[in-house]
């Protein structure tokens, strides 16, 4: 006696889908070949079974969420540990070789080694504390004053150029003299336009070049900052404001930093009730555009 089964899915008349499992053999009758069957109704059994196999499924993408976010954070500290140690090692170094150093010159080149690596710390723990606070930043946290856009961009780019100089990069000014004063918080302000500055370097060629511009668009200040370096791949650009997020996350990685600098643009630039726009090309540059209102309060 040979026994089939088959499953059929159907609908009864008030919508609603059924499954049905059909178990049939052959048998001799009377004398004749006949067909026993035996329906039975397992709709309960297949929603039960789909629902496992969705639970299964969110257990495997959840696993492989928490193995990516473990491999995000032992990166994240070893890149954090990193960044907070070299410039410690390269100050004391300096300050150790300044003790035997016998000439003026020298001491001098040791000190402005060791002043230039803490400065370089400084900035990483700035970043961090500011990413802690910016978590919940809103525009009540803000503190508003009239300020001028281009000279805050002077002072910044002034603060940081001994970092293009380094690398032979030359910074282009391009600043609207007729440009109004703008309503936002200034220290704030400046560390979104340092941070994209910073970027600007870090990724630039070797003697390469470096724009910023400032321009009036109708109800909104724009300040442009653009570079000649390596770019962003297409595909990594959506999400390069994400908190720790490196397109190389490596400690191998050829550039340093933690992945901060750029969430924390974001997150000033959304307080203020502002736009930021990213075009890029790889091997070829990268320009970024904040957009600010004139009055953050209006």
């Amino acid at each position: 006696m040979k026994t089939a089964n088959y499953v059929f899915r159907g609908r009864k008349k008030d919508g609603s889908i059924i499954y049905v499992e059909v178990f049939g053999s052959r048998i001799t009758y009377r004398g004749k070949p006949a067909v026993i069957g035996t329906l039975i109704d397992i709709t309960e059994r297949i929603k039960t079974q789909k629902e496992l196999e969705k639970a299964h499924e969110k257990l495997k993408i959840a696993y492989e969420e928490l193995r990516t976010l473990d491999e995000m954070k032992n990166n994240i500290l070893a890149n954090l540990s990193h960044e907070l140690r070299t410039p410690i090692t390269i100050a004391s170094n300096a300050i150790e070789l300044m003790k035997e150093a016998k000439d003026e010159e020298t001491r001098n080149k040791l000190y402005e080694m060791a002043k230039r690596a803490i400065h370089r710390e400084y900035l990483v723990v700035e970043d961090l504390l500011e990413a802690s606070k910016l978590r919940s930043i809103d525009e009540e946290k803000l503190n508003f004053e009239m300020f001028d856009l281009n000279a805050l961009v002077e002072l910044v780019v002034e603060e940081l150029k001994y970092l293009a100089n380094e690398k032979g990069i030359k910074i282009h000014f391009d600043l609207d003299e007729n440009l109004p004063k703008i309503n936002a918080d200034a220290p704030k302000i400046s560390r979104a336009i340092r941070n994209l500055l910073l970027n600007a370097i870090k990724f630039n060629k070797e003697n390469g070049l470096i724009k910023i511009k400032t321009r009036k668009k109708e109800k909104f200040v724009e300040i442009s900052i653009s570079d000649s370096g390596v770019g962003i791949p297409d595909d990594k650009k959506h999400r390069i404001f994400e908190p720790f997020y490196q397109v190389d996350s490596s400690i191998r990685r050829k550039y340093g930093g933690i992945g901060i600098g750029l969430f924390v643009v974001r997150k000033i630039v959304d307080a203020h009730k502002g736009k930021i726009k990213v075009e890029s090309k790889l091997g070829e540059g990268s320009t970024f555009r904040i957009l600010l209102p004139i009055n953050s309060k209006a």
